[in-house]
């Protein structure tokens, strides 16, 4: 997902493995405890944002 220009983000980034060392599958979900706005009262982020773990267990996603 993209954001405006005047919007700050940071890309986060981790990775999950099983209990035996293996790289873990699925997907991360983020969610902000409201809805995100500028100061024009547009909305940046409405709802929650989802990561998918690749073949490694990693994943990178970037969040305002």
């Amino acid at each position: 997902m993209s954001y405006p220009v005047n919007v700050s983000t940071r890309t986060v980034v981790g990775q999950y493995t099983k209990v035996n060392g293996l790289p873990a599958s699925g997907t991360i979900t983020f969610t902000a405890s409201s809805r995100v706005e500028d100061d024009n009262n547009a909305i940046i982020l409405s709802g929650p944002v989802q990561a998918t773990l690749d073949t490694d267990g990693e994943f990178s996603v970037e969040l305002p």
